[in-house]
């Protein structure tokens, strides 16, 4: 089993959206694999309340704005698997929500990104 590249503790493997992830109960972050992400991402099994997008929009767009605006000191995570620095940065060109990614790997989502990604997309879809 992995380890929270957070809190240290051992992750677990959990179904999200109906994909396999891998699950902090302390931090509540996520560590998936790409094919996974895909598919919570294109999932319409959970629909977000009017509320639930507005403050998770807001979210982004506090973030966005607080990394336009000042530099913050972003202390890179290591790979759960590989155990190599992962690379924080922007989810894509499009989406500035920023997220801990192994090339090799998966990606970490720290607590709320993984909604954020659902917000974003969904209101893209």
């Amino acid at each position: 089993m992995a380890d929270c590249p957070r809190c240290k503790l051992t992750l677990r493997a959990e179904e999200y959206e109906g994909a396999d992830v891998l699950f902090c109960s302390v931090c509540w972050g996520h560590w998936v694999k790409p094919e996974a992400l895909a598919a919570i991402l294109s999932s319409d099994e959970y629909d977000f309340s009017k509320s639930e997008v507005e403050v998770v929009s807001a979210s982004i767009d506090q973030n966005s704005a607080a990394q336009s605006g000042e530099k913050r000191e972003i202390v890179d995570a290591a790979c759960p698997e590989c155990g190599q620095r992962m690379k924080t940065e922007p989810f894509s060109d499009e989406c500035s929500v920023e997220v801990d990614r192994c090339p090799e790997h998966g990606i970490w989502l720290d607590t709320a990104e993984v909604k954020q990604l659902q917000v974003y997309f969904e209101s893209k879809g």
